[in-house]
């Protein structure tokens, strides 16, 4: 179990253990009037918990696309540092988001940032894109994670191609191999079922940094162009 931590950040708290070959977000379905940035911590903690979830959104400018990463305790640290002294394979906290509606329904998808072997969400070698619901509430951000159990007696009721993946030492996970536009019709007539109806809370803890509060590319450009035009003193 010396992936447990990473998993329970990942899996348990933030999107959820299943996932899809395919992303359900493209281009199009990606919003623009969310600002997701900044450092997010779990406030719903229960009695049988004993971390306290907490990640990073960065990079946004209107395109929908956040680097995320998870910040880890120092328990999981520790674990990260006996995993490389012993030569195993350790998971990454770099991941790639975005945010997008399908129908009504907003969704953070979360992709891995680099190819490994292994780990939830993975088939050997393929990076799997997983995926919640959520809500923004001021400054409190609701994620319903996908319902495992509901989501594979489903995807059996109506003939959707999936497998049934598990890692030598992590809980079992669905992995959705349709098509991009099967899993996006799939999630608007089923969300209702496929993901838990109480969500995770989160509340965001830091405002934008600096760095992620710099104008995008064209507003910096039109200000580089002004800056060039005006007369010198």
């Amino acid at each position: 179990m010396r992936h447990l931590h990473l998993l329970g950040i990942l899996c348990l708290a933030i999107v959820g253990c299943s996932s899809s070959v395919h992303p359900i977000l493209t281009d199009t379905d990606l919003v623009h009037d969310t600002d997701l940035n900044g450092t997010w911590r779990q406030i719903d903690i229960t009695d049988e918990q004993n971390l306290q979830y907490e990640f990073t959104l960065a990079g946004y400018d209107r395109n929908g696309r956040y680097n995320m990463t998870l910040l880890n305790l120092k328990e999981d640290e520790r674990s990260r540092a006996r995993s490389v002294q012993n030569g195993e394979e350790s998971l990454p906290t770099e991941f790639e988001a975005a945010i997008g509606k399908l129908g009504e329904q907003r969704f953070l998808q979360v992709r891995r940032s680099e190819s490994i072997t292994g780990g939830p969400s993975f088939l050997e070698g393929v990076v799997t894109y997983t995926f919640a619901k959520f809500e923004l509430h001021d400054d409190v951000l609701h994620v319903f994670t996908i319902d495992d159990l509901a989501l594979e007696k489903l995807l059996a009721q109506t003939m959707m191609a999936h497998l049934k993946h598990k890692p030598s030492d992590l809980v079992p996970n669905i992995v959705i191999t349709e098509s991009t536009s099967r899993v996006q019709e799939f999630l608007k007539q089923h969300h209702q079922t496929v993901f838990h109806s109480k969500p995770v809370k989160f509340r965001r803890i830091s405002a934008k940094s600096e760095e992620q509060s710099l104008p995008t590319a064209p507003a910096r450009e039109k200000e580089t162009n002004r800056k060039s035009s005006s007369p010198a003193h």
